[in-house]
């Protein structure tokens, strides 16, 4: 809504990256609103024995990545920064991801327009 950006790179998604994310997203969170975390059907997204802390969790149907707003940004991140990049080092694609990230922290207004969902709650 507001176009904060949170992010960890991790090299794979699982229980306890998940949960590390759910962690460090905490303090960020403002809490005098509801604040929920729009999700896909990941199976670790749905592990027992997530701590939410002061987080909402809000599940997508299944198989329906147009409402996924994250899926908007990735696919704008690839045309934008990552059309005809190329790289065989891991350690340079970290950087770009970072990079990239830094760039949508510093453009909230960019983030409310390319994932612009409409509130039903």
């Amino acid at each position: 809504e507001d176009g904060f950006c949170y992010a960890v790179q991790v090299s794979r998604g699982n229980r306890s990256t998940f949960q590390l994310f759910l962690d460090l997203l905490q303090p960020n969170i403002i809490e005098k609103r509801p604040n929920y975390l729009i999700l896909d059907n990941a199976r670790f997204h749905h592990a027992k024995g997530l701590d939410w802390g002061k987080l909402i969790p809000l599940f997508l149907p299944p198989y329906s990545p147009e409402l996924n707003p994250i899926e908007t940004l990735w696919l704008q991140m690839k045309k934008k920064h990552f059309n005809g990049w190329w790289t065989e080092k891991i350690e340079e694609l970290e950087k770009r991801v970072d990079d990239v990230i830094d760039h949508f922290k510093q453009h909230p207004e960019w983030i409310q327009r390319t994932c612009a969902t409409t509130t039903y709650f």
